[in-house]
């Protein structure tokens, strides 16, 4: 019993350690309703604080709506520029990278200057740090992130190994 104990507290020393948490946060925007109409963004984004680091995940029904970051200018006249980028898979997740205010609309017929389906949050630094520069927010290549979770599983599987062997 004692050796069970002994190769669960390394498991869970190993997997805190190789993937230790940032305390990021994926906010559901629209909460349970979602990117959709008939929700009022500014009364649900004053329940939630933005951090750099975050994620926002927009969930909505693919081909009813899209996605598209703006400037203040294009919050409020529902107008995206021409060689802006449309999300619209239906699952969009943008990381914020910077504090500061940020603004998205919906640009499908008229959901975003009549039905309101549009959102404006402020950013705040992360909580544990000083704010980084955008640079160095930026998530690591997708295959130095695969090396490292190939690794990181290794090194527990070889750790458990020895523990069984040992005990």
């Amino acid at each position: 019993m004692a050796c069970r104990q002994m190769v669960s507290a390394l498991v869970m020393m190993l997997m805190a350690a190789c993937f230790p948490l940032n305390g990021a946060i994926d906010h559901a925007v629209g909460g349970e309703r979602g990117w959709t109409l008939e929700v009022d963004y500014r009364a649900w984004a004053k329940t939630q604080q933005f951090r750099v680091g975050d994620n926002l995940v927009f969930k909505y029904q693919r081909g009813d709506h899209n996605v598209i970051e703006v400037d203040e200018t294009g919050f409020k006249d529902c107008a995206a520029k021409p060689a802006a980028t449309v999300l619209d898979t239906g699952k969009d997740v943008i990381r914020i990278l910077t504090t500061g205010k940020k603004w998205y609309i919906c640009t499908v017929s008229i959901h975003c200057s009549v039905a309101g389906q549009k959102l404006e949050i402020d950013v705040l630094p992360q909580a544990h740090s000083p704010e980084a520069s955008p640079s160095d927010m930026k998530p690591p290549p997708s295959s130095l992130a695969n090396m490292r979770s190939v690794a990181s599983s290794y090194v527990v599987i070889v750790l458990v190994a020895v523990a069984v062997i040992f005990c």
